[in-house]
């Protein structure tokens, strides 16, 4: 079929509860590609179709299909699946995103969106294109189902690390300079895993099928081979990293729970990307049913978008859980603060932000009821509160210490000594500040014991159950660290296997829970003497408060104070992020009759 040079094809309004199905033509590779559009009634007997998850790609580059006789361009990468996944006999259904919406009509766009739990419900399958295909696409896709049916391989130590490149042999899998890894990699590695889209879409499918170029395999296979790479330590030898799927598994298996939480999906999907910032928020709803109070609105500005969505949160939960998750920090590739208009009290989900919220620790507020209401213009936010204390001290920032694997010669795991030499220094400055070996906290606990506890805020390694136990893991952590420097470190696997292996377990378990807790934040104290792990852009002057409606303690800092006839003067605050401070004990708090109000911006 010739496409008309003269019409260019015009979307028809969609009827309520409908959907376009594109039924797309036969053909050979050298046809030009044909399709027609056909609305249809989302309901039980609507014809069978696969519903496409892809990458839009390059928006500036387009080619023309044929679609009803008429020209309709094209992404480039979407005009590449439609030919790879045309069959030779017979008319292939599909439902692709940039073709069956219209994406010039904005209100079609908003109900479309709303509707991509029941389309991806209903569809018979996922097909995920990754691409095209490359030099060694079919090598690739045989060792993923190669891999994908290794449930375990002889010989082969996959409690630590494989040590050979001769380990390779064991399984019968390709040399290690075989580069079939290298087109593994570049496949695990494909853009389609960053898309946010993408969890809704893989979460909801009944089935996926995986495609690069006319190659394939079920999604489940290659989630299966990917988790073989990650057990069996396989990165430590060949140059792939399995990471990307086995996020994006754990994503789906979190998103498939009933009890799940749009925040938890939200904070977990915060590196995920998105063309649209707004489609954070958008492309995630899909996933929870009963969450239906925000209506997708393309017309809304993004910072608009993400203060609806914070009071909304606030409203339907009547806490102020939404606050835990304001902390953001450590993304350089985004405009300056200032040009950011979402309020401080809101999250900004378009950034990708990398401190979690706290471990579950018992529950802090200041009110056994959440008491808020916002300005007119929805831009302040008024709590209440109990001060805690002032910060006097803020320690340096714990980052990402764990080495990570790297390109090394036969497996053997360098350490950075970069990471290593901030974080023994950051360790000792943390120390320094808790008082060294004095014995009174305000709580009249050891100060030891106190500060162990805080930098895990007092969520205990598994096995510690009291304050002595929680010591000799604290313990074995410093005995880890002060294994003689580079002796040490000079390769990690060799240092694993001469330790005590109960010694080293208990270090492990503390250096999860330590980094669980501690990550992204910094160790505070304040001038009542409480310690504390706070945001990473805490400061000194900065104030700890716990709120009504809040589940943990929150530091805020003070923004200026406005003069009005009626009142003198009014403080504002700025939320910098939720904060553990130990051994506050809540039902003092919430016997204290001096609550204040305190104004978000």
């Amino acid at each position: 079929m010739s496409i008309s040079s003269e019409i260019s094809y015009k979307y028809e309004p969609l009827p309520a509860e409908s959907i376009r199905l594109l039924y797309l033509q036969p053909g050979s590779e050298s046809d030009h590609i044909a399709c027609d559009l056909v609305a249809t009634r989302v309901e039980d007997g609507m014809p069978v179709f696969e519903a496409l998850s892809y990458t839009w790609g390059d928006l500036t580059v387009t080619r023309a299909i044929s679609c009803g006789g008429c020209s309709l361009a094209v992404h480039s990468n979407a005009w590449h699946a439609l030919s790879e996944l045309r069959q030779a006999q017979g008319v292939r259904v599909l439902w692709i995103d940039a073709l069956c919406i219209n994406q010039g009509d904005l209100e079609e766009r908003n109900m479309q969106v709303q509707m991509m739990r029941e389309i991806y419900g209903r569809a018979s399958r996922a097909v995920v294109w990754l691409g095209r295909q490359m030099d060694n696409t079919d090598q690739v896709f045989a060792l993923i189902s190669k891999l994908s049916t290794m449930t375990t391989v002889d010989n082969l130590d996959h409690q630590t690390v494989a040590y050979t490149h001769d380990d390779l042999k064991v399984g019968d899998l390709p040399d290690a300079s075989d580069p079939v890894w290298r087109g593994l990699d570049q496949l695990l590695w494909s853009s389609w895993f960053s898309r946010v889209w993408i969890i809704q879409e893989i979460t909801l499918a009944r089935e996926a099928l995986v495609f690069s170029g006319s190659a394939s395999c079920g999604w489940h296979q290659l989630e299966l081979a990917a988790r073989f790479v990650e057990d069996h330590s396989l990165t430590m030898l060949v140059d792939v990293d399995p990471s990307q799927v086995i996020r994006l598994a754990r994503l789906k298996a979190l998103a498939s729970r009933a009890e799940t939480s749009i925040l938890e999906i939200l904070q977990q999907s915060r590196s995920s990307k998105s063309t649209d910032p707004r489609d954070k928020i958008f492309g995630l709803l899909g996933l929870t049913p009963s969450f239906t109070l925000i209506v997708p609105d393309y017309n809304m500005a993004t910072h608009d978008l993400h203060t609806a969505f914070a009071l909304k949160m606030m409203e339907v939960h009547q806490s102020l859980d939404i606050l835990n998750y304001t902390e953001i920090w450590a993304d350089y590739t985004l405009p300056a603060e200032s040009l950011d208009k979402t309020p401080s009290w809101a999250p900004n989900w378009s950034l990708s932000g990398l401190t979690r919220p706290l471990p579950a620790t018992a529950e802090l507020n200041a009110g056994n009821r959440v008491i808020f209401h916002t300005s007119p213009d929805s831009s302040l936010l008024h709590v209440w509160g109990v001060d805690l204390g002032t910060v006097d001290g803020a320690g340096d920032t714990f980052l990402e210490w764990i080495p990570r694997p790297g390109n090394s010669v036969r497996g053997a795991r360098p350490i950075n000594w970069v990471t290593d030499a901030y974080q023994m220094k950051r360790w000792r400055q943390w120390q320094r500040m808790s008082g060294g070996t004095a014995t009174h906290y305000p709580t009249g606990e050891d100060t030891r014991e106190a500060y162990i506890r805080t930098i895990v805020a007092n969520v205990l390694p598994d096995g510690a159950h009291d304050g002595c136990a929680l010591q000799s893991y604290y313990d074995a952590w410093l005995r880890f660290w002060r294994v003689g420097g580079r002796e040490r470190g000079r390769y990690l696997d060799a240092y694993i296997r001469q330790s005590d292996p109960d010694e080293l377990q208990r270090a492990i378990s503390f250096m999860e829970s330590h980094q669980a807790a501690a990550y992204g934040r910094r160790f505070l104290i304040t001038k009542n003497g409480y310690f504390g792990l706070g945001p990473f852009k805490s400061r000194r002057g900065d104030v700890v408060v716990a709120l009504c409606g809040g589940k943990t303690a929150y530091v805020l800092r003070r923004q200026g104070r406005r003069h009005f006839a009626r009142r003198t003067r009014t403080e504002y605050w700025k939320v910098i992020g939720e904060c553990y401070l130990h051994g506050v004990d809540r039902d003092v708090i919430l016997t204290r009759t001096n609550h204040k109000e305190y104004i978000l911006t």
